[in-house]
């Protein structure tokens, strides 16, 4: 398989975060910043009792005291608004920003950040998918090679049943045999644009859940588990985009739903707000995994935040290698590389860990297994020899 990286083609998946009810992203996402105020302790909620106000056409919980707000720090800093949202989880309220041509952008973020009514202040950023692909080739002889019976033995034990795992990426091809009925809610944050609007999704799932004993093509690591979909990217062929708002939503809906697993295969630069969301889903339990870039530190966020499972493939167990058959968006099978790939391996196995471990347990043993460490007093079980054998220490 030495071939495979010299044939790689990199799919380019690039996220930049954004806001809701913007079909296309605009163009030059470098002129756009992304504000957030409070909500809450400015009496909001106790002075309106939970009354809900029009806020550019959509029923949002914002008081007469943040539009003013708003309207004051767009004046000031000659800005215009052009897109927001209310981040529940975080009692937040989110907006962008498009700055004049020219605009000295270290000099604005600076005061805006000075600006004791706002929280966070940030630029869009720009994230990759880290996905590359290889070739198609026979699927039953190259899906899991060595490790079909550790496969075979884990699903013997428990399928994933009752775990729910998120997954932010593209949209996923739903329609496909392998992930009919796999996937239990889709949120579109952004719409699809093409045949190629479902590629990253459809490979990162078809890992993940892909049906087992359906008599079509592969298994999934975790094809009991309960999937949730959120379309957090716009691809258009190879080049995927979203802006910070997209994710930041997609995250704040994964902790609405209580999810247990979360999936993000992207890397990117580091951002305020996609950290306190991270932080504040990590509190609730969640396990994150995301794609580690680690040949560009400054791009290696979110899976360089403390706590989030780094997926890299290099050195790691097999469920996280970085070469894998998945379902290809359109149907069909193909073998996917990159760190990508690893992740929904991952995520994947955290699923099944979590039918018999705790939320803490489950981000030790990931932690352990990711980074090959011994374990002073090993617990034996099938679940765990099979996943990987944790080393007793010296």
């Amino acid at each position: 398989m030495k071939s495979q990286t010299a044939l790689a083609v990199l799919l380019v998946l690039t996220i930049s975060l954004g806001c809701q009810h913007a079909a296309t992203p605009p163009a030059d996402v470098g002129q756009q910043i992304l504000v957030t105020v409070a909500t809450k302790g400015s009496g909001e909620r106790a002075i309106y009792g939970g009354s809900r106000r029009s806020y550019h056409g959509q029923e949002w919980p914002i008081s007469l005291h943040t539009q003013a707000a708003l309207r004051s720090i767009a004046r000031a800093h000659d800005l215009h608004e052009t897109d927001a949202w209310p981040i529940d989880s975080l009692d937040l309220f989110c907006v962008v920003f498009s700055t004049p041509a020219g605009s000295n952008m270290s000099a604005l973020l600076a005061a805006l950040r000075n600006d004791n009514r706002i929280v966070t202040a940030a630029p869009m950023q720009e994230y990759h998918g880290m996905l590359a692909t290889t070739y198609d080739d026979p699927l039953f002889e190259l899906q899991y090679g060595d490790h079909q019976a550790s496969l075979s033995a884990l699903h013997g034990i428990t399928r994933g049943e009752d775990v729910r795992i998120g997954v932010i990426d593209s949209h996923v091809d739903v329609d496909h045999p392998d992930l009919d009925g796999q996937i239990r809610k889709v949120h579109a944050l952004v719409q699809a644009s093409g045949p190629h609007a479902n590629r990253h999704g459809t490979a990162v799932v078809g890992i993940i859940g892909a049906a087992a004993d359906n008599g079509e093509g592969l298994v999934g690591l975790a094809p009991a588990a309960t999937i949730h979909a959120y379309a957090a990217c716009e691809q258009r062929e190879a080049t995927t985009r979203c802006t910070s708002f997209y994710l930041a939503q997609a995250l704040d809906k994964a902790i609405a739903e209580g999810i247990h697993v979360l999936n993000l295969s992207l890397a990117g630069p580091r951002d305020p707000l996609l950290r306190r969301l991270i932080e504040h889903a990590m509190e609730t339990g969640m396990t994150i995994v995301a794609a580690a870039n680690r040949d560009h530190p400054e791009r290696n966020f979110p899976a360089a935040l403390a706590g989030v499972h780094a997926a890299q493939g290099d050195f790691t167990p097999w469920f996280a290698r970085r070469e894998q058959f998945s379902t290809q968006a359109g149907g069909g099978y193909q073998v996917f590389y990159g760190s990508s790939v690893s992740a929904a391996g991952v995520a994947g196995a955290a699923a099944l860990l979590r039918t018999r471990y705790s939320p803490r347990e489950t981000n030790e043993l990931l932690r352990r297994m990711l980074n090959d460490e011994c374990d002073p007093a090993p617990v034996r079980t099938p679940l765990l020899d099979n996943l990987y054998k944790i080393r007793s220490c010296p």
